[in-house]
């Protein structure tokens, strides 16, 4: 019942003819409540206003809100590819890092006596002089392009 009675107000509400008289509602004998635009004689009634009519957002106001979500996608965005950068950052570091330990421990390898050198087929073969030296150099070459300080 009362979602009639609601339907009915919101219905003589919306009507511009109804509304500019006034509404009004009152409660009758049987403890009933009414509604209407005329009141009835010898009841007590309650003027109710009319509901605000909702004024259209103001387009300056709506592009400043755009804008501003925007910027904020934007902000966000960027931060994310900058975290992204980092971390790239930090892993190629932290690979360069074990890419020169590597290096440096095979380095101490081949300046022990009669180092071994393994061999694609998992042998190994034992190195003379001019293979050692070689080696070493090779080694030292590959540390300074690895492991210099790359800022």
């Amino acid at each position: 019942m009362n979602g009639i009675l609601s339907f009915a107000l919101l219905m003589m509400l919306s009507d511009p003819g109804m509304s500019a008289g006034g509404m009004y509602r009152w409660v009758d004998a049987h403890g009933h409540i009414h509604y209407g635009d005329q009141p009835p004689p010898g009841e007590a009634v309650q003027s109710l206003a009319p509901a605000p009519v909702p004024q259209p957002p103001d387009p300056a106001a709506v592009q400043a809100q755009q804008d501003n979500l925007r910027r904020i996608d934007e902000a966000e965005t960027e931060r994310s590819l900058q975290a992204t950068t980092q971390r790239e950052a930090q892993q190629q570091a932290e690979s360069r890092q074990a890419e020169c330990a590597s290096l440096r421990e095979r380095r101490l390898q081949l300046e022990r006596p009669r180092p071994l050198e393994r061999q694609a087929d998992g042998s190994f073969l034992r190195l003379d002089e001019a293979e050692r030296a070689t080696h070493i150099q090779d080694a030292e070459r590959r540390i300074a392009d690895v492991c210099a300080d790359r800022r």
